[in-house]
């Protein structure tokens, strides 16, 4: 059973939402604190997701949350935000939180997020996927300081990398490029080793800033 604990400024906007997420079948509330307190009680409670509910990061929070998700042991964070902010989705992902969700949304895309992340996986709302490329294209970014992160990677797992930061599952990239799924998690793996992202998300965020990504090409129809 995943161990909450919600971060919000706002103290009753953070017991509301720890009421709500506690009566959620399969979740576990220890408490809820703001961003001043987060560590502390991160380090007291242990919990296995830390949901920060916010509007907008700034610096302080920002280093909040990278120092919470570099602890040994790291608890992991999962930020819920304004719906559909890239932006601030950006911020978060940058500073090592492990999804992004708006604050929108609903149990049943809520828990799968909840459940992905606890286990050390990674979430992002499928709504911003696109905005989330087309947000990256259209900046100029220092695509050499990134791609120096990639020159270690082959021709195959950069094609696999790609597939990942267009939302392709492990599956639809085997079908695509004709490899077995567990030869695409064997690539996985070491794209993550080599590039030293924590996971799956990290390494789509830093594909999308070196423009790695070609125009969205749909996945193999099932």
């Amino acid at each position: 059973m995943p161990r909450l604990l919600i971060v919000d400024d706002h103290p009753l906007s953070g017991r509301a939402l720890g009421v709500t997420m506690g009566s959620l079948p399969g979740l576990k509330v220890m408490g809820e604190t703001t961003r001043h307190d987060a560590i502390r009680r991160t380090v007291q409670l242990a919990p296995d997701v830390v949901v920060w509910h916010t509007e907008d990061l700034d610096r302080e929070s920002l280093g909040v949350i990278r120092s919470i998700s570099t602890r040994p042991a790291a608890s992991r964070v999962l930020v819920l935000g304004a719906a559909d902010v890239v932006p601030l989705a950006l911020k978060a992902l940058r500073a090592g939180a492990s999804g992004f969700l708006p604050d929108s949304s609903t149990p049943e895309e809520f828990m799968p997020a909840i459940r992905a992340v606890a286990v050390g996986g990674a979430a992002i709302s499928p709504r911003l996927t696109h905005r989330l490329i087309e947000f990256l294209r259209a900046r100029p970014v220092d695509v050499f300081r990134e791609w120096h992160r990639l020159d270690t990677l082959t021709s195959r797992e950069r094609e696999v990398l790609s597939a990942m930061a267009r939302g392709w599952t492990n599956t639809e990239t085997a079908q695509h490029m004709c490899l077995a799924p567990t030869t695409v998690k064997t690539h996985v793996s070491r794209i993550l080793t080599k590039t030293g992202a924590r996971d799956r998300l990290q390494a789509v965020v830093l594909a999308l800033n070196a423009r790695l990504t070609s125009h969205s090409k749909n996945p193999p129809a099932a």
